[in-house]
């Protein structure tokens, strides 16, 4: 019986660890190789122990995108020397990384990304470690000709047309998802939706090859 209780305690600590728990510390951990020019920014996964809840790399870049900043190169890491509880629902200390130009370092902080030089500290032997990351198929630049938006800005919002084949409320349940109370549908057919979006959504809409206007909607005014 004793064999029996010792053996189920055991494989509670042990929980389902993604195989962070026990991170190996590098004090010179490989930095990827970017020009002068440039920098590497971070932001934490925040993926969970036997989940896949975390943020996707797309989403990372679209959030750099969508704020104007272009994404040069992508990679993805974990954090060494750290302590994870090896249980489910506890952190990985995964990381998502961009390679952007460090003219666009102070945006990209603005919206929670930081240096991964950060993330070093010799003395206490913390660092981190590049590894594979997903399949990325999110667009990685700004674009250079945004839609304009036209009409007389007496609204609350914009009406959106999509592309011929494109439904538009799959569109905007598709905003709706991406930037969540960011984004209010006003009402939304098979070919338009009207939308009140922040301008980060409203930038990523502009950008988007599946729209084909963007007008200020009078319809649901102010007045």
């Amino acid at each position: 019986m004793k064999v029996i209780i010792v053996s189920l305690i055991f494989l509670g600590l042990i929980g389902c660890s993604n195989g962070n728990s026990s991170n190996s510390p590098r004090s010179a951990p490989e930095v990827p190789d970017v020009p002068e020019e440039d920098v590497v920014v971070y932001i934490s996964k925040e993926n969970t122990q036997c989940n896949n809840d975390g943020l996707s790399t797309d989403e990372s870049i679209q959030a750099l995108v969508s704020a104007g900043i272009d994404v040069l190169d992508t990679f993805c890491g974990v954090k060494t020397g750290w302590a994870y509880t090896a249980a489910c629902g506890s952190d990985t200390g995964d990381i998502i990384a961009h390679e952007i130009r460090d003219a666009n370092f102070t945006d990209a902080r603005e919206i929670g990304y930081e240096s991964i030089e950060a993330l070093v500290d010799v003395e206490n032997m913390l660092g981190y470690e590049i590894k594979e990351c997903e399949s990325i198929t999110a667009p990685q630049y700004v674009c250079e000709q945004p839609l304009d938006v036209v009409g007389r800005d007496d609204g609350i919002g914009y009406v959106i047309g999509t592309i011929d084949g494109v439904n538009a409320s799959l569109y905007a349940a598709e905003l709706i998802e991406m930037y969540q109370d960011k984004v209010n549908i006003l009402s939304a057919s098979y070919t338009f939706f009207a939308a009140e979006l922040s301008e980060q959504a409203l930038r990523m809409v502009r950008c988007d090859a599946r729209i084909r206007y963007i007008e200020y909607d009078g319809f649901f005014s102010t007045t």
